[in-house]
């Protein structure tokens, strides 16, 4: 994959991750205000569980795409100074 290529890719995954971080705290949210009125909460605790595995895979990938971008771009060092 070109590195343009790989950079929209995590950006679109950095949306993503956000996007599904929010999806948790809102299903949270559900989860408190339904156990507070003494309802069941399996369904949305169900979905809090694949909405995290779902962060946990984006943010695997993105650890991936950041390697192949590390490779594209070679050593991030800074240069030594010349010997004296």
């Amino acid at each position: 994959m070109e590195r343009t290529e790989l950079v929209k890719r995590l950006e679109q995954l950095k949306l993503q991750v956000w996007d599904v971080t929010q999806q948790v705290a809102n299903q949270r949210s559900v989860v408190a205000q339904l156990q507070a009125a003494g309802m069941d909460t399996n369904a949305p605790q169900l979905l809090i569980s694949r909405l995290e595995n779902l962060l946990i895979q984006y943010l695997q990938d993105q650890e991936k795409l950041r390697a192949e971008l590390a490779k594209l771009d070679g050593p991030t060092q800074e240069p030594k100074p010349p010997d004296r």
